[in-house]
């Protein structure tokens, strides 16, 4: 998700992200955030949201959790495995799957149940795909994180995605949190009721990150 760095575009960002009544500032990452850690926090950096995954370099790993915390840095998490850009990737079967898998990633990095996991819509979606496969998949996440937890507690769902996506899922109750995507050319990017905000990024030694401004104390940390 990272973009070309431009210094003034990016203090400006910052400033506005630091005004906003009670937010704090982070960054997302697809790699492991640990050797920037002071770095993060030097920079006025309160927070990292990071990946849980089926496999791969840019699952949360819980060392580097460790490592982040151990730096000051809360963590924020964000289910992205294989390809949510398009329609084709979303069903109720995808959601159960997800959900179920999400859950367990939860319960193995040690993360508190009052804190989200939220899911990533990382495309445009239309109305129409929202309405159908995407409207299923939620039901699916739902439902696999609940089965998982077998009766116990479960982590609420939040959404990473357009505005239009944040509002549909918010306004269906299939999230209680939203993460608005920095493409402003996506529907819905006024979007207000965001918990997270996501801007232009810069790079952090050879770690590519995004700016990302909570819009409270109550966006998902842990």
């Amino acid at each position: 998700m990272a973009r070309a760095f431009n210094t003034r575009s990016y203090k400006k960002t910052l400033r506005q992200m630091r005004r906003r009544d009670g937010a704090t500032v982070g960054v997302d990452a697809s790699t492991d955030c640990s050797p920037i850690a002071d770095a993060l926090v030097a920079d006025g950096r309160q927070f990292v949201c990071r990946y849980y995954a089926n496999s791969g370099a840019k699952r949360l790993s819980a060392t580097e959790l460790q490592n982040l915390r151990g730096a000051g840095l809360k963590v924020v998490v964000v289910w992205e495995d294989g390809l949510p850009t398009s329609a084709n990737y979303f069903s109720f079967a995808k959601g159960v799957d997800d959900g179920t898998s999400a859950y367990h990633d939860a319960l193995e990095i040690g993360q508190p149940t009052n804190t989200p996991i939220y899911f990533a819509i990382d495309y445009d979606a239309t109305d129409a795909d929202l309405a159908a496969g995407i409207n299923d998949y939620f039901n699916g996440v739902t439902t696999g994180i609940k089965t998982a937890a077998n009766g116990g507690a479960v982590n609420s769902v939040g959404v990473y995605g357009s505005g239009a996506t944040c509002r549909f899922a918010l306004a269906r109750g299939w999230a209680t949190f939203t993460w608005l995507a920095m493409s402003s050319g996506w529907r819905g990017h006024d979007f207000p009721d965001w918990n997270i905000r996501q801007s232009q990024g810069k790079t952090y030694g050879a770690i590519d990150v995004d700016s990302d401004g909570s819009s409270s104390n109550a966006f998902g940390a842990f």
